[in-house]
């Protein structure tokens, strides 16, 4: 790689990088569910039946989509409580049961989890939907996923700038093998928070 070209694509990577260090960042989506959770503690009821939890977590759930996600979405009790158990399917519990069921049980029944369990269970369920959402948001607002050459040069960056960091299969292979996997060499790079710093402090400067 001629040194000029060499030069634009780690510049090029670091611009990237450095938008992507900025523009990742979930803490305003946090805690926008942290709030719905401090309502939700201090006024929630322990349901005695199937009836009365169904309207618990239709409730909550209809705080959730009004609080925490954005764009905020006013949902009926009917949609609020088909949402749930939809998403209910991905809950499990200590004992590894799972499901609307073990959510149930847990609530109404269990002495070890409650219905305050269940509920805060139910809102990393819909945070981790929302923080994938946007973060794909981000990554295809900053990278145009069908530019194969940017991918090229972004791996080719990547592993100029942070090779020690990368296995040696990845290091020592030509960037177009591994270009398919940006996002994960990026997510790689990011996820140190030493690089991160560095990174948002545009404390990468080779040139």
């Amino acid at each position: 790689m001629k040194n000029s070209n060499r030069r634009n694509v780690i510049n090029m990577t670091l611009q990237i990088l450095g938008k992507l260090s900025a523009r990742l960042d979930t803490s305003h989506i946090s805690h926008a569910f942290d709030q719905v959770l401090d309502r939700y503690i201090a006024q929630y009821r322990i349901p005695t039946n199937h009836v009365e939890f169904n309207q618990e977590i239709a409730g909550f759930l209809q705080a959730v989509y009004l609080i925490g996600v954005k764009p905020r979405m006013i949902l009926t009790a009917l949609e609020a409580t088909a949402k749930a158990v939809s998403l209910l399917s991905q809950y499990n519990n200590n004992q590894g049961a799972r499901g609307y069921e073990a959510a149930y049980l847990d609530a109404v029944f269990s002495g070890e989890e409650d219905i305050g369990d269940v509920c805060f269970k139910l809102s990393q369920i819909v945070k981790e939907s929302e923080i994938r959402k946007y973060r794909d948001y981000v990554y295809v607002t900053t990278i145009d996923p069908s530019d194969w050459q940017l991918h090229i040069n972004i791996t080719a960056g990547i592993i100029e700038l942070f090779g020690e960091c990368l296995p040696p299969l990845i290091r020592e292979s030509p960037p177009e093998r591994f270009s398919g996997l940006y996002k994960d060499l990026i997510e790689m790079i990011l996820s140190s928070q030493d690089l991160a710093i560095k990174i948002s402090a545009g404390s990468y400067r080779l040139f």
